[in-house]
């Protein structure tokens, strides 16, 4: 029996989005398995899913660009006294045809007794970011130091406490530590986001990344006790 060429594209075209769910479930519990393997060999908790992290993140800046914003395969615990999370974080931009799906690893790390004021730090994009200042875009720069100010975009609510924080020391280490990653920090918490998922294989060397800028930004932190 021949089928109309209409039918057979059709059927082609159901077949191959079959394939395409198939490998994508595939992969997706291929990386939950391996990423809780890596909690348990790291000794921390595993959730699939963990909405109230979610929730306790709520008024930073990385929640609030695009929505739909999802925290999965989670490992949580302490590390070195620190309270830390890793998960995969995906959001969604715009809608219909111009729809993006967005997907990228999260550290969450909480310091008790931190009190960091609010910033927020990513590496500059070309013209993007040029546009963006000339529409009146912040962007705290350090006359003393170009070589930053060139290569990052820094914002904060208080500027003049987020001056304060990043000394000259601390800038320097920033450089070193976050050229690939987003970073943000408010009270007790800090955030450091890699723009891609981190491999299981990776996750200790993410965190101990992540755990090595908390310390320099802590250690920045003026005393008040």
């Amino acid at each position: 029996m021949n089928l109309p060429p209409v039918a057979v594209f059709v059927a082609f075209v159901v077949v191959l989005v079959v394939v395409v769910v198939a490998i994508n479930r595939w992969l997706t519990a291929r990386r939950r398995d391996a990423l809780r393997a890596a909690a348990t060999g790291l000794g921390l908790e595993f959730h699939p899913d963990l909405p109230e992290l979610l929730g306790d993140l709520t008024g930073m800046r990385m929640m609030s660009h695009g929505h739909a914003h999802k925290l999965l395969n989670v490992l949580r615990g302490t590390r070195g006294g620190d309270t830390v999370a890793l998960a995969d974080h995906r959001w969604v931009t715009g809608g219909g045809k111009n729809r993006r799906v967005h997907r990228a690893s999260l550290a969450v790390l909480r310091r008790p007794r931190l009190a960091l004021p609010h910033f927020f730090m990513r590496p500059q994009r070309a013209v993007l970011d040029d546009i963006g200042r000339l529409l009146g875009g912040q962007d705290i720069n350090f006359p003393d130091d170009t070589d930053f100010s060139r290569d990052f975009v820094l914002q904060g609510e208080d500027e003049a406490a987020v001056r304060a924080l990043l000394g000259p020391s601390l800038r320097q280490q920033l450089r070193e530590l976050a050229r690939d990653v987003r970073v943000e920090g408010r009270g007790d918490t800090v955030l450091v986001e890699r723009a891609h998922a981190v491999a299981a294989e990776d996750v200790t060397s993410f965190l101990d990344a992540a755990a090595a800028l908390l310390a320099v930004v802590a250690a920045a932190q003026p005393r008040s006790w």
